[in-house]
């Protein structure tokens, strides 16, 4: 019985996170102008409480096998963008991003593969674009890890250009 009880438990604190979770959302806009093509993320936390964020940074490396074959190297890494204030959204330039992103990884081409937020007992979950949320593999942990290591200041929130606004209906009924 008292196994039965920790597994609810367990389940039951895991779909809290995932509801915290399901309560953030990103979406970018691009924008072209006269000096070329330019995009702006979006990060939205319609909790009632503030969330810690990441995002999770994906390119591919081009790189010759011993064979003489052009090959393709996937590279992965998370860039903290700090943490959201309860039913807020932000608005941040792709220039504040690229200040974390390029010299932490020396990328040129790059995108964001998830939004990975941590809930308030430490618990980490990832928000894939099409919406699915999913657990954190143990490389994804360990870039947290160095995320948070090598933050280059200010972190994306904090940067005089990203902007926030406040979100109004917020909470778990919406």
């Amino acid at each position: 019985m008292a196994d039965d009880q920790l597994a609810q438990s367990r389940e039951d604190h895991q779909e809290e996170g995932r509801k915290l979770t399901s309560h953030l959302t990103m979406w970018k806009t691009e924008r072209d102008d006269s000096g070329g093509v330019t995009w702006t993320q979006f990060v939205a936390n319609r909790n009632l409480e503030p969330v810690i964020v990441y995002l999770k940074i994906a390119s591919e490396e081009l790189w010759t096998q011993p064979n003489g074959r052009i090959a393709k190297r996937p590279l992965a890494g998370m860039v903290l963008l700090g943490t959201i204030p309860p039913c807020t959204r932000y608005e941040i330039p792709y220039s504040v991003l690229e200040t974390q992103v390029s010299p932490r990884f020396r990328l040129t081409f790059w995108s964001i593969a998830s939004l990975v937020a941590a809930e308030p007992s430490g618990t980490l979950w990832q928000r894939l674009p099409g919406g699915d949320i999913k657990s954190l593999t143990a490389r994804d942990r360990r870039d947290i890890a160095l995320a948070e290591k090598e933050i280059y200041v200010p972190a994306p929130l904090e940067a005089k250009d990203s902007k926030a606004t406040g979100l109004t209906p917020c909470g778990s009924t919406n």
